[in-house]
């Protein structure tokens, strides 16, 4: 007797389908959450001026989300591109999926020119003036991929998720 793991109806395909959904809200949350601590400090850090060290809440609070990002983010795309390849889906359920797959995605190409901020700023620590223009640049950067990226792409696969459903 054979059972079709993925068929119509079944708790293994409505997981999947639900799985991106739960993946990108995790990744999302944890994105404007690092944006808001990092807009924070940038906020509170006077032009010219030149503490000794980043506060302590930055390294309690921030680096506690960057593994649920780097979990989060390659998961969510793995379970879009599960979802574009396994089980039944409408035409439209299925763009709406691979409109938020392709988002996704894209929230890696500006990822060359974040980097070479972040290291900047890792290089030169936090007590130069460069390391402050480099952190509020990151900031303003990250919020701009956040807006036109993962904003647009949790979005999407929101939608994806409730035509399917429906």
């Amino acid at each position: 007797m054979s059972v079709d793991f993925f068929a119509p109806g079944s708790a293994a395909l409505v997981s999947l389908r639900l799985s991106p959904l739960l993946a990108a809200t995790a990744f999302i949350t944890g994105a404007i959450d690092q944006q808001n601590s990092w807009s924070n400090l940038a906020k509170s850090i006077p032009h010219g001026s030149r503490p000794k060290h980043a506060p302590d809440w930055l390294y309690d609070h921030v680096w506690r989300l960057i593994p649920v990002c780097a979990v989060t983010y390659p998961l969510t795309i793995l379970l879009l591109g599960l979802n574009l390849f396994l089980g039944p889906m409408s035409k439209e359920a299925w763009r709406w999926y691979g409109t938020g797959f392709v988002l996704f995605v894209g929230h890696c190409f500006p990822y060359r020119k974040a980097r070479r901020i972040r290291c900047a700023l890792w290089r030169r620590g936090l007590d130069g003036e460069e390391a402050f223009e480099s952190l509020r640049t990151f900031t303003d950067f990250h919020g701009m991929r956040i807006v036109f990226y993962d904003l647009p792409a949790w979005a999407v696969v929101f939608v994806g998720v409730i035509s399917h459903f429906t």
